[in-house]
């Protein structure tokens, strides 16, 4: 691409920025002596090479704006997302009205749309407990800090009272994400407009609050759902670095393996039910502080699998064959997985090393195929290779 300097080191500083957190590696024994997000690499005159690793959503710096897509089609990572459990479930007709956008239009339209229905139906208020020092009695005096303001000659009365008011941390994060939304400039006008009028319906609600981002909705707040999913993930994912460089660069960035492969592992779990349960992966090895995390353990540890939210190449790549063997080995399984995705659902041949045999089974990543219709693919496949498994004896 082309770039000026400027810009180019303001893309990396966020692409460092953002790598600083390990929230953002998702797995804590990632080793990497260059951890960034955005890499940044001069090719010529005015010329760098680009790279954002492991996201989509889109970047901008002053005038330049980047939209990073997703490399299997946008109805198959949302609907991944979606069965992550960290992403709400959103009717087809959402997903095709949105055919077009880039994910951070899509994602602020949704909540847009969710927040203007919370909206309506009207803001849950929670009694809140205030200190005040008024002229009057109000709630139950602190006698204390009454008294010191006496002494002082102060006609001063502490009071502690509870107000029922909007002011609670759903409220909080729904201001905090419209906020965000309305001060995007890479967004559409008409949006930032919706998003503006949301934030001025919020202004008895105050400045959000770390803990906040723990809340959770129940049955009185249920209709706070979607609205608060989507205003978390925007929180998460949208960022702004200032530190280096003369220009700030913007960024709404989603970090895709995790919620690819716990999607996976859902959809597999209610696929194959009771019979195979399935399970993320964590061992420690003996002796050390290292640990293999398998994304996939079935019935126990009697077969474990993996995900690679990679396009599937012409042969194996060495690296996770070599990973896939190693949790097969930990585990002390014969049977091991690989899942990753392919357009034309290209199948790479078993392998076997050692004892230890090797098998691979794509998602099929294609514009054709919907994405319920490559899970369901997927689970019948997978369980026809467990119960293989089971029919030739092979358990370990």
């Amino acid at each position: 691409m082309r770039l000026t300097e400027a810009q180019a080191v303001a893309l990396a500083a966020a692409g460092r920025r953002l790598a600083s957190s390990k929230s953002w590696w998702g797995d804590p024994d990632v080793e990497n002596e260059e951890r960034t997000v955005i890499r940044v690499r001069p090719t010529g005159v005015g010329e760098w090479e680009l790279r954002v690793a492991d996201a989509v959503g889109a970047v901008a710096v002053a005038d330049l704006q980047l939209l990073i897509g997703p490399k299997i089609p946008d109805d198959h990572l949302l609907y991944l997302f979606a069965c992550s459990g960290q992403f709400p479930r959103l009717d087809p007709q959402h997903t095709t009205v949105g055919k077009g956008s880039s994910l951070w239009e899509l994602v602020a339209t949704w909540f847009v749309n969710a927040a203007e229905k919370v909206l309506r139906k009207d803001l849950i208020r929670d009694y809140r407990l205030h200190v005040a020092t008024l002229p009057l009695v109000r709630g139950r005096i602190q006698a204390l800090n009454t008294s010191r303001a006496l002494l002082k000659g102060q006609v001063a009365i502490t009071c502690e009272f509870d107000d029922f008011d909007e002011d609670n941390p759903l409220n909080r994060l729904l201001l905090a994400a419209a906020l965000a939304v309305g001060s995007s400039q890479i967004l559409p006008a008409d949006l930032r407009q919706r998003s503006r009028r949301i934030s001025l319906r919020l202004d008895g609600v105050g400045r959000l609050r770390p803990q906040d981002l723990r809340a959770v909705v129940d049955r009185r707040t249920d209709y706070y759902r979607d609205a608060v999913t989507l205003a978390k993930s925007i929180l998460a994912s949208a960022g702004r670095s200032l530190e280096e460089g003369p220009e700030a660069a913007w960024s709404f960035l989603i970090r895709t393996p995790e919620m690819v492969e716990a999607g996976l592992r859902q959809i597999l779990a209610e696929g194959l039910g009771q019979h195979w349960p399935v399970t993320k992966g964590h061992l420690q090895l003996p002796g050390s502080t290292k640990t293999l995390n398998p994304d996939l353990v079935f019935r126990d540890g009697l077969a474990i699998g993996d995900v690679k939210y990679k396009l599937t190449g012409q042969d194996w790549n060495t690296g996770d064959l070599y990973q896939a063997v190693s949790f097969a080995a930990g585990y002390r399984t014969q049977r091991a997985l690989l899942i990753s995705f392919s357009p034309y659902g290209e199948v790479l041949p078993e392998l076997t090393v050692g004892d230890i045999r090797v098998m691979h089974i794509p998602w099929r990543a294609s514009v054709h195929i919907p994405p319920e219709e490559a899970a369901s693919i997927l689970v019948a496949e997978v369980s026809d290779w467990l119960e293989m498994i089971t029919r030739t004896g092979d358990w370990p």
